[in-house]
Parts: C-alpha cells; sequence; structure tokens
C-alpha cells in the first residue's frame, strides 16, 4: 500500500503539481513522500524525481526547470547546491558488461556550494566535491575534487575556483 501512494503521489507530480506556478506549494508537496525537503529550498517546474524518497536534500537548494533526479541509488544534494536548467543526475545504471543487464546501484553525492551547469549530465556514483563548478553541457563520469572547475565530455579539470563560495542561495522566482 506504501508503495501504490507513493506512485500516486509522483504519479499526481507529474501531471499536475510539477506545473504549479508557486514554489512553496510544489515543495510542499513534496515533503508529502521526502521531509527532508527543507522549506527554504527552490524547486522550479517541471522537475522530474525517480525515487524521490531516497534523496537527501539540505538547505537552500536550487532545483531548475526540467531537472531529472534519479535517487533510486542514492542520491545526496548538499546545503546551497544550484542545479541549472536541464541537467541529468542519475544514480542507477546498468553493468554494460553483465550479459543479464543488471542493474547497479551507486549513491551520487553533490557536496555543499556546487554548481551544475545547463545540460550536464552527472553519472552513477559520482561524487562532487565542495565548490566544484561543472560547466554547461558536461558529463561527469568520474568524482571531481573540491572548487575543481570541469568541462567536456568526459569532464575534465579546467580551472580551479580560488576559494570555497560563502553565499546563501535564496532564488524563489515568480511563476517558475
Amino acid at each position: 500500500m506504501k508503495n501504490f501512494l507513493r506512485n500516486l503521489y509522483m504519479y499526481l507530480w507529474e501531471i499536475f503539481f510539477s506545473k504549479v506556478p508557486i514554489y512553496s506549494a510544489r515543495v510542499l508537496y513534496l515533503r508529502l513522500v521526502n521531509k527532508s525537503i527543507a522549506v527554504n529550498s527552490s524547486i522550479l517546474m517541471h522537475v522530474r524525481f525517480k525515487g524521490l524518497s531516497n534523496i537527501e536534500f539540505s538547505n537552500n537548494i536550487v532545483i531548475n526547470q526540467y531537472v531529472l533526479l534519479d535517487g533510486r541509488g542514492g542520491l545526496s544534494i548538499g546545503s546551497n547546491v544550484d542545479i541549472a536548467e536541464r541537467v541529468v543526475i542519475w544514480s542507477m545504471t546498468h553493468d554494460a558488461y553483465d550479459v543479464n543487464h543488471k542493474v547497479v546501484k551507486k549513491k551520487t553525492v553533490l557536496s555543499d556550494y556546487s554548481w551544475i551547469g545547463s545540460d550536464s549530465i552527472i553519472l552513477a556514483g559520482v561524487h562532487i566535491g565542495e565548490g566544484a563548478v561543472i560547466a554547461a553541457g558536461s558529463v561527469v563520469t568520474k568524482n571531481v575534487p573540491s572548487l575543481a572547475i570541469v568541462a567536456g565530455n568526459p569532464a575534465r579539470i579546467i580551472g580551479e575556483r580560488p576559494q570555497c563560495p560563502v553565499f546563501t542561495l535564496n532564488h524563489k522566482p515568480l511563476f517558475n
């Protein structure tokens, strides 16, 4: 019964609540499935979730439109993490070498102050270090050290931030 209700909540999210143009209403609805979603987080319209109950949310998170977050293998999102539009973050995959297409679950971690650029893909099991920047369009296949700036496919280090940011995200646009 619990699984049925969780699936029903997510179905209603996909067809209706993800399109409600008031961020606080969306966050309150999602908190029915995952209590760790902070009220001060901003989840914009059209965000999709797989395994929402397995995602750990911290404070002051911004998740922009058309993002897909996969928590089936475990996903942890630190404080003041900014996820731009059309990002895909995986925590489950398949073993390409297994003849039975074996499912592999690997926890993915986005540390505090990480910034994930538009159209990026982060593969299962990757750890993004504190203050790291993922440039737009990057495909991240390996762990990213703290303060590193990575870009490309596969993503490679192209620079380093001089120090860890100290801002507090508070992005709550009207009707997004």
